[in-house]
């Protein structure tokens, strides 16, 4: 009965741990907008790469402004995008 407990208790922890850092993560690039890399993307389009800048406080934006969402990832590396 103790092993299972344990098992469960683990369980619990690990999701718990899992939630927060999903929710760092989207935190950070939805309010932070730090990307090295912004990509336009836009519906059956290739996407369409910006210059990125830094502003005052080091934070990435997109040549264009701030981007509404954030968070993407492919071969090329992070890009931020625009919203739609």
């Amino acid at each position: 009965m103790n092993r299972i407990a344990a098992i469960l208790s683990n369980a619990i922890v690990l999701l718990l741990i899992m939630a927060i850092v999903g929710n760092v993560s989207a935190a950070r690039c939805d309010h932070d907008f730090k990307t090295p890399q912004c990509a336009l993307r836009r519906p059956n389009q290739l996407p369409v790469y910006i210059p990125t800048h830094l502003d005052h406080e080091g934070n990435f934006y997109c040549g264009s402004g701030y981007t509404e969402e954030c968070c993407g990832m492919d071969s090329d590396g992070p890009h931020c995008y625009g919203a739609n």
